[in-house]
């Protein structure tokens, strides 16, 4: 089995929604790399091949059906944002990173911006190193500065 932190669960500990971002990100480069742009029927098999039942995947699910269905939304956002870089230029990595974040920041009113940020940045630093964290930051820095609510509060 795959442990993506699911496995020991505490709320101390990063938690649940952590590991779904991650499962996300995972899924979401899956996907990229196949080429496939509505892959939301793919998901479930994916989890079901590391072992994750419905309730481990809940969020990450809410989180690959809000990219996959508001991808360009989210891509113009992004490329809004990537100042001097085209989006077919960035690493599959970030871009999936920026793609998740993005589309929590855009459509999940329930997560403080300032919350997803610092989940994706964890994740960037997980998958990509240290190098591309301060790229995604400033992305997801501005993106956070054009959101019409409060940064470090739930908007419910």
């Amino acid at each position: 089995m795959c442990d993506l932190g699911f496995s020991g669960y505490s709320s101390g500990t990063g938690g649940i929604r952590a590991a779904n971002r991650l499962l996300t990100v995972q899924f979401l480069y899956m996907a990229d790399a196949r080429g496939l742009s509505d892959a939301i029927s793919e998901f479930i098999p994916f989890c079901n091949a590391l072992n994750l039942n419905d309730l481990d995947c809940a969020f990450s699910l809410e989180l690959v059906t809000l990219v996959m269905s508001n991808r360009k939304t989210i891509d113009a956002v992004i490329q809004k944002y990537a100042t001097n870089w085209q989006i077919n230029r960035i690493a599959r990595v970030e871009l999936c990173v920026l793609r998740m974040a993005t589309a929590e920041m855009l459509f999940r009113q329930d997560i403080p911006p300032i919350v997803t940020i610092n989940e994706a940045i964890e994740i960037t630093k997980m998958l990509a190193g240290n190098e591309p964290k301060r790229f995604i930051n400033g992305i997801l820095d501005r993106i956070k500065d054009s959101l019409n609510r409060p940064c470090r509060t739930a908007n419910i």
